[in-house]
C-alpha cells in the first residue's frame, strides 16, 4: 500500500509543484473553472412525475398499462372553488366557475380530454321520463344565468349524483378536475410542471382573488405586435423581474397557423388597473402533484439565501478558528469552486436540478471545507515548525493526500450505492454528489495545494505567534480528551454506545416507511397548499388522495352478472376499511340505471342477473367517464383516501390484496372445473375470448393507480431498498478501507462509529416523526460521507503515530488532537451550525433533512474523535499501547 501510494504522490506532486506542471494547472483549472460556471449558470430546474415513481415496480407498470385507456389519476390537479357565504347557484359564481374551467383547460400540459366540471360536457345525468329515459348536460349548452335555469341546475346537480366529487357536500363549492400530461403529445417535450402551478396560481387564483391585473402592453413593436398592443395580462406585479423574463403570448406563423410567441420582458410595461373578476365571496384552492412541485420550486429559491448564509457563516468561523483572513477565505474559495463544478458538471451531463436533490450542494460544500480545513490547518502547523510556505504545502501534500482520496473515493463509492435504488429521482441525486465529489477532488487536492505554494505570510513571526496561542487554548482540553484512551473510560464510552445502539435499535422499529402526517410533507403544515388540501378534504369526498384499483376481466364481462358482482362487492368491501372516504364504480351507475327502467324504484337499484338487462344498464357509461376501457377488460374502482399517511395506504393495500385471495379462492371453489394455474399463467388477456359468456377466472383486482398508488409503490421500494442500499454503502466503505490500510482493526475504528450513527438517525427520525421516502432515504447514505471522512483523517495520523513513530496511544492521540483532531471537532461544529438554519426554511423536507444532518454531522465528528480512539484501547495491537 505504501509503494502504491508513494507512486501516487510522485505522479501528481510534479502537476503541483514542478513550475512547468504548475503553470499548465494553474490554466487549466482557471479555463475549466470558467466553462463550468458558464454551465452552471444555464442549469434549470428539472422536475418530473415520473423522475418521483419507481416504474419497474408492479403497481407503476398497472398504471403504465392502463394510463391511456382509462388515465392515470395520479398526476391530477384539483381546482375548487368555495363560496365564502350562501350556495354556488347564483350568476357570480357560474361565471367564476366557467371562466375557471376555461382556464384551466387551456393552461400548457393539461390533458383537455380528461378535463370535468359541471361545466364540461362529460359531466351529465339520466332520468326516467315518460315513454324511456334522457340524458342532459348538467348545465346545457344555451346556459344563461336567470333564476330559472339556476334553479334547474340545482336539480341536475342532485341527479348526476356529483355531489360529493364536482360539488362539495353543502353545495357552497365546485370544482374544477384535470390531469396534466407527462409529455406534450405533439413534441414528446416534458411538461414544464413550474409553469403549469404558475399558470394555475396566476390565471386561476390570482383572477378571482385578486383585486387588480396588470396588462403587460409593448413599448415598440415586436415581429406581427404593435407597440401598444397588450399581449398578456397577469395579476400580481411582475415587477422589475419582468424585465429578465420572457412571456409567452398567442400568435401566428407565416401560415397563419396558431403558435406561441415569447416575447422579451424588457419590451413590455405593466399598466395596473381593475380586475373586473375579482369576487370578494369566493376562495380557491388548488391540489395537486404539479401544485407541489411549483411550490417548492418556488421556496427552493429561498435555498439561495441559505447557502449564502451556510457560507457567511463558515467564513467568519474559519475566520475565528484559523486566526488569518487569507486562510480562512481559501478553503471556502474552494469549497464555493467545488460547487460551481458540481452545478457546471450536472448541466454539461444532461441533468437538471431536481428541487428535491437541494442538499446535495450543501453536502458538496461540506465536504470540501472538511478537507480544506484539513489541508490548511496541516499546512499552518507546518509553517509554524520552520518550513517555507511552498515547502509546507508540498509537505501537506504528501501527508494528506492519500488519506483525503480515501476519503473522496470512498465518498463516490459509498454515493454510487443509493443508484441501486430504482427511482429515478435518487438516481439524479447518486450522479450529482458523486460529480460533486469529482469536483472536490480537484478542487482541494489540485487546486488547494497550488494557492497555498504561492501563498506568503507576511510577518512570519506574529503568525507563528497566533498559531502558538490557539494551539496552548486547546491543550487543556486535548489533555482532559485523552482519558478516553484510558482502558476504564474507553469500556464506560463503548458501554455507553452500546446501551444507545440497544435504546435506537428499539426506537427505529417504530419510523414510518412514508409520509407521516397529512397533506405534502415536503411543505410545512400551515403552508397555503396544505390548508387548500385541507379545505377540500373538509368540503368534498373526493381530493388527490386517490387509489385506483383495475379490475381485470375478460372483454365484456361487463355485461357478466358474475364479474360485474366481484366488482361491486369489492368496492363495499373497501368502503368499510379505515380510512376510505368512498368509492367509485362501474356498479354503482349500472345500479342507478337499472332502477331508472323501473321508475326509480329503490329496490330494483340491484344488478340485475339478466344479461340483455345487464347490457341495457351499462351501455349509456361511455369510456370517456374513465369507469371502463373500449372491450370492459379493465374496470377502475377509485378508492378515496382520508389521507395519504403510510399507516392508511398499507392497511387499504392490505385489505385488497386480501380481498383478492379470498375472492379467488371463493370462486375456485364454487367451479372445482375450472384451472386456477392457467388463469395464473395469464388467460385472462383480451384475446382470449372474443365472445361473451362464463368466465374462466375470477376478477382480478390489480393495484395500483392514482397517487396514493404511487405512494404505496414508492414506500415499498424504499422500504425494500433501505437495508440493500445501507449494506452496500458499508460493504463499499470496509471494503476500500481495507484495501487501503489492510487492517480489520482499521475497518472496525472507522466502520463501528458510523454504524452506530445511523441507527442512531433512524430512531431520531422515529422520534421527530420523520416519515422514511424519497426525500429523506438518501440523507442517511450521504451523511455517512462525512463520517468516513472525520474516521479517516483521525484513524490514519493515530495509526501513523503509533505504529510508526511508536509512541503510547495516549501520546499518539493528543499529538493526533493537536493536528487533525481539532480540524475535525471545528468542521463538524461549524457544518452542524450551517444547516440548522434550515430549521427555518418555508420547505418541511428541508427542516427535515436539516435536523438529520446537524445531528449526524456532530455525531460521527464525536464519533470520530472518541469512539474510534477508545476502540483503538482494545483493537490495536499491544505493542502500539505499551
Amino acid at each position: 500500500m505504501a509503494l502504491t501510494a508513494q507512486s501516487i504522490v510522485r505522479f501528481v506532486e510534479p502537476a503541483l509543484y514542478a513550475p512547468r506542471g504548475r503553470r499548465f494547472s494553474v490554466a487549466l483549472l482557471v479555463l475549466m473553472t470558467l466553462a463550468m460556471l458558464w454551465q452552471a449558470l444555464q442549469l434549470k430546474p428539472d422536475a418530473s412525475f415520473d423522475k418521483t415513481v419507481p416504474l419497474e415496480h408492479p403497481y407503476m407498470q398497472v398504471l403504465q398499462r392502463y394510463q391511456e385507456d382509462l388515465g392515470g389519476g395520479a398526476n391530477a390537479v384539483l381546482v375548487a372553488l368555495v363560496q365564502k357565504d350562501g350556495d354556488i347557484y347564483n350568476p357570480e359564481f357560474m361565471a367564476s366557475l366557467k371562466a375557471a374551467t376555461e382556464e384551466v383547460e387551456f393552461i400548457p400540459g393539461i390533458d383537455r380530454a380528461r378535463l370535468s366540471s359541471i361545466f364540461t360536457r362529460n359531466v351529465r345525468y339520466l332520468e326516467v321520463v315518460d315513454g324511456g329515459f334522457r340524458a342532459e348536460d348538467v348545465i346545457p349548452a344555451n346556459y344563461t344565468p336567470t333564476p330559472e335555469m339556476l334553479a334547474g341546475i340545482r336539480v341536475a346537480v342532485g341527479k348526476a349524483g356529483v355531489i360529493g366529487r364536482l360539488v362539495s357536500q353543502d353545495q357552497r363549492g365546485a370544482m374544477v378536475y384535470a390531469e396534466v400530461l407527462e409529455r406534450n403529445p405533439s413534441t414528446n417535450a416534458r411538461t414544464d410542471y413550474q409553469r403549469v402551478a404558475h399558470g394555475l396560481e396566476s390565471d386561476v387564483r390570482g383572477r378571482f382573488t385578486s383585486t387588480d391585473k396588470y396588462l403587460l402592453r409593448l413599448k415598440t413593436d415586436y415581429g406581427a405586435f404593435k407597440a401598444g398592443q397588450v399581449v398578456a395580462e397577469r395579476f400580481a406585479d411582475p415587477g422589475w423581474q419582468l424585465r429578465f423574463r420572457a412571456i409567452d403570448t398567442a400568435g401566428q406563423d407565416e401560415n397563419g397557423q396558431p403558435v406561441v410567441v415569447q416575447v422579451p420582458g424588457r419590451l413590455l410595461q405593466a399598466e395596473r388597473v381593475a380586475n373586473p373578476q375579482y369576487n370578494p365571496r369566493l376562495s380557491v384552492h388548488i391540489v395537486g402533484f404539479a401544485k407541489v412541485i411549483g411550490d417548492v420550486t418556488d421556496a427552493t429559491r429561498s435555498v439561495v439565501f441559505f447557502f449564502a448564509l451556510t457560507v457567511l457563516g463558515t467564513f467568519l468561523a474559519l475566520l475565528l478558528y484559523l486566526r488569518d483572513l487569507r486562510l480562512a477565505w481559501l478553503p471556502l474559495a474552494c469549497s464555493v469552486v467545488a460547487v460551481i463544478w458540481e452545478m457546471g458538471l450536472l448541466h454539461s451531463f444532461g441533468y437538471g436540478l431536481d428541487p428535491f436533490a437541494i442538499m446535495v450542494p450543501f453536502l458538496v460544500l461540506a465536504i470540501s471545507t472538511s478537507h480544506g480545513v484539513q489541508y490548511v490547518n496541516t499546512w499552518a502547523d507546518q509553517v509554524v515548525q520552520g518550513e517555507a510556505p511552498f515547502e509546507a504545502s508540498r509537505s501537506t501534500f504528501r501527508r494528506l493526500f492519500i488519506p483525503g482520496s480515501i476519503a473522496l473515493i470512498t465518498n463516490v463509492a459509498g454515493f454510487l450505492t443509493i443508484a441501486l435504488v430504482p427511482i429515478g429521482v435518487i438516481r439524479e441525486m447518486a450522479a450529482n454528489a458523486c460529480l460533486g465529489m469529482f469536483a472536490v477532488i480537484v478542487t482541494n487536492k489540485v487546486m488547494m495545494p497550488i494557492w497555498l505554494s504561492r501563498l506568503r505570510v507576511k510577518d512570519l513571526e506574529a503568525f507563528r505567534a497566533r498559531r502558538a496561542q490557539l494551539a496552548r487554548s486547546g491543550e487543556a482540553l486535548w489533555q482532559r480528551m485523552a482519558a478516553v484512551t484510558t482502558a476504564p473510560v474507553a469500556a464506560g464510552l463503548l458501554l455507553l454506545a452500546a446501551v444507545v445502539l440497544g435504546v435506537s435499535g428499539y426506537l427505529q422499529g417504530q419510523r414510518i416507511i412514508g409520509d407521516a402526517q397529512a397533506g405534502v410533507p415536503e411543505l410545512r403544515p400551515d403552508s397555503a397548499y396544505n390548508r387548500d388540501s385541507r379545505i377540500i378534504a373538509e368540503n368534498f369526498s373526493i381530493a388527490t388522495d386517490i387509489l385506483t384499483v383495475v379490475a381485470e376481466a375478460d372483454s365484456w364481462d361487463c355485461i357478466e352478472h358474475d364479474p360485474l358482482e366481484q366488482v361491486d362487492r369489492f368496492a363495499w368491501h373497501l368502503r368499510n376499511v379505515e380510512g376510505v372516504a368512498s368509492t367509485r364504480a362501474l356498479p354503482d351507475i349500472a345500479r342507478a340505471i337499472y332502477s331508472g327502467f323501473w321508475e326509480g324504484h329503490v329496490k330494483f337499484r340491484v344488478l340485475p342477473r339478466n344479461h340483455d338487462s345487464l347490457v341495457l344498464s351499462t351501455k349509456p357509461v361511455e369510456t370517456s367517464t374513465g369507469l371502463l376501457n373500449a372491450d370492459c377488460s379493465a374496470i377502475p374502482v377509485y378508492v378515496f383516501t382520508s389521507d395519504h399517511k403510510a399507516t392508511t395506504i398499507h392497511r387499504i393495500t392490505d385489505a385488497v390484496e386480501r380481498f383478492n385471495r379470498d375472492n379467488a379462492r371463493d370462486f375456485f371453489a364454487d367451479h372445482p372445473q375450472l384451472d386456477p394455474a392457467a388463469c395464473e399463467a395469464g388467460r385472462r388477456s383480451p384475446e382470449a375470448r372474443a365472445e361473451p359468456g362464463p368466465s374462466p377466472c375470477p376478477v382480478h383486482f390489480a393495484l395500483a393507480s392514482g397517487n396514493v398508488g404511487v405512494m404505496a409503490a414508492t414506500n415499498e421500494v424504499v422500504e425494500a431498498s433501505e437495508l440493500k442500499t445501507v449494506l452496500w454503502v458499508y460493504v463499499v466503505i470496509g471494503a476500500l478501507v481495507l484495501l487501503s490500510y489492510r487492517s480489520f482493526t482499521g475497518l472496525l475504528v472507522i466502520g463501528i462509529p458510523l454504524f452506530l450513527v445511523s441507527i442512531f438517525a433512524n430512531a431520531l427520525m422515529a422520534v421527530f416523526g420523520i416519515g422514511l421516502k424519497v426525500a429523506t432515504l438518501p440523507v442517511i447514505t450521504l451523511a455517512v460521507g462525512i463520517g468516513v471522512d472525520y474516521g479517516i483523517y483521525v484513524y490514519d495520523l493515530l495509526r501513523h503515530k503509533v505504529l510508526d513513530e511508536g509512541l503510547d496511544l495516549r501520546e499518539a492521540y493528543v499529538a493526533t488532537l493537536r493536528q487533525t483532531g481539532k480540524a475535525v471537532l471545528f468542521t463538524g461544529l461549524c457544518l452542524a451550525g450551517g444547516v440548522v438554519s434550515w430549521l427555518f426554511s418555508a420547505l418541511q423536507f428541508q427542516r427535515d433533512m436539516g435536523l438529520l444532518l446537524a445531528f449526524m454531522f456532530t455525531a460521527n465528528m464525536l464519533g470520530a474523535v472518541l469512539l474510534g480512539p477508545a476502540l483503538c484501547r482494545f483493537l490495536m495491537p499491544a505493542a502500539g499501547r505499551r
